[in-house]
């Protein structure tokens, strides 16, 4: 039951991280890297919360929505908040220790890095993105967080795929798609802002020409 209210509670986190970008991206649209650094504060500073509502399975190894956070963020915040979350993150992870350290640390850079990878490949259609990418990024990202696992100290077959592999998989590939959904919203407006700015400035500039 546990591990229900902890997925339950970081889904409230994820809707409001996305709120609080919305604000980032409206307030420092024409100033990327300013825009870039606050959402790698915002995806870094949410994903240590979502850390410190882990389910612990075991001493020193925790499971949480990290991943969905990193990876959403890197995706729609950009190279520089990709960095900057997962270093605080992985910081964060460094200063909890125990026998999962390392594998935390490999998940949040495999997490932050495919949704660089992702971010490429949607480079200039990122308000295009679609369900089934984002079904495409979730499973990857939690497919190779999976693998990672192995070199938990538990038994991999038994506890890992025989128990929570397909829960783990399944719940925050949905996180994954609802974030990077909400957030592909919050960058359609983003872009039609822009684009209504830019109309404005190019009706000015008409009038005052003539």
């Amino acid at each position: 039951m546990d591990i229900f209210l902890e997925f339950i509670e970081s889904a409230a986190l994820i809707l409001a991280v996305c709120f609080m970008q919305r604000f980032i991206v409206e307030r420092w649209q024409y100033h990327e890297i300013q825009g870039q650094v606050l959402s790698g504060l915002l995806f870094g500073g949410a994903a240590v919360t979502v850390m410190s509502l882990a389910f612990e399975i075991a001493p020193g190894v925790f499971f949480d929505a990290r991943t969905v956070v990193l990876s959403m963020g890197a995706l729609f915040g950009g190279p520089v908040a990709a960095i900057l979350s997962a270093a605080i993150a992985g910081a964060y992870r460094f200063h909890l220790g125990g026998d999962g350290a390392i594998t935390g640390l490999s998940v949040i850079a495999s997490a932050a890095l495919i949704g660089l990878i992702f971010r490429h490949i949607y480079r200039n259609r990122l308000t295009e993105i679609h369900a089934l990418a984002l079904l495409g990024a979730g499973l990857v990202i939690h497919l190779t967080s999976i693998g990672w696992f192995y070199f938990l100290p538990l038994d991999f077959v038994t506890v890992v795929l025989g128990k929570l592999s397909v829960p783990y998989v399944a719940i925050l590939t949905l996180a994954t798609i609802a974030m990077g959904l909400l957030l592909r919203e919050i960058e359609k407006i983003r872009l039609f802002d822009q684009i209504l700015d830019e109309s404005r400035s190019g009706c000015v500039s008409e009038v005052v020409e003539i």
